[in-house]
């Protein structure tokens, strides 16, 4: 009954935590990931934010709002600040989207709002992996002073943030009373990105999968490309490429 009753008391939370994954400033497509595509209506990470601060129901429950650097930089700005920067340069741009401007009109709240709300965001710490950035919010985000946290990722990214949320909560980086959720934004890493380019492998579980019983399983064997080289990744995909044009049905 503890447990119900400390679980329900957070599905109702009144502090929220933003921690935005941000992504190297020195990409060709970095500002089109951050920013999105106001011609139709797609938001990037950055107006997703924008949306969660003008949400009526969400807005002012949110606290605060974190993002991390990394190692790259432009104009002389870690990735933190540069992006930081990028938003606050940009908020007048914010009704372009149709969305946004939507709820700029009925919510009556305006740009001078979410720039002072932007000044508040945290700049974190240097960081280069997307498990790193997770483990420093959850020791910024104290439970409970924040109750529930909102992980923004560009669409190609968000699968991976879930996976290793996951990870981060098994290993008790955090808390069970802390609800965590990832919000992905509408684009992806590039314009001809989608989400068929993103593949999920799970270990088999169902009772009637013959592959249930067969060893390596797909993720034990793909887990290990990662800490592969660059030649040997080169060399793998051609052999695999080889493999699946052999087998296509």
């Amino acid at each position: 009954m503890e447990n119900r009753t400390s679980l329900h008391a957070a599905s109702t939370p009144t502090t929220i935590g933003i921690l935005i994954h941000v992504n190297n400033v020195e990409a060709p497509d970095w500002e089109y990931v951050a920013w999105g595509d106001p011609s139709e209506n797609k938001l990037g990470s950055l107006p997703t934010l924008c949306l969660l601060l003008l949400n009526p129901l969400l807005g002012s429950s949110i606290t605060q709002v974190v993002i991390h650097s990394g190692p790259s930089q432009k104009d002389g700005l870690k990735e933190g600040a540069y992006t930081k920067q990028f938003l606050l340069d940009n908020l007048e741009s914010l009704a372009e989207f149709p969305r946004l401007r939507q709820l700029l009109d009925t919510t009556g709240e305006t740009v001078d709002m979410l720039r002072e709300r932007t000044e508040n965001i945290i700049i974190g710490t240097d960081l280069v992996r997307t498990s790193d950035e997770i483990a420093a919010t959850a020791k910024l985000f104290q439970f409970p002073k924040i109750q529930q946290v909102i992980q923004i990722a560009c669409a190609g990214h968000a699968p991976r943030c879930m996976q290793l949320q996951a990870d981060a909560r098994s290993n008790g980086l955090i808390p069970y009373d802390q609800l965590w959720s990832v919000m992905a934004s509408d684009v992806f890493f590039s314009k001809t990105e989608s989400a068929k380019d993103i593949v999920i492998f799970e270990k088999p579980h169902l009772a009637y999968d013959p592959m249930i019983t067969f060893a390596p399983t797909a993720p034990e064997v793909l887990n290990r490309y990662f800490t592969l080289s660059a030649q040997a990744k080169q060399e793998f995909l051609t052999e695999a490429q080889q493999f699946m044009d052999k087998h296509r049905d």
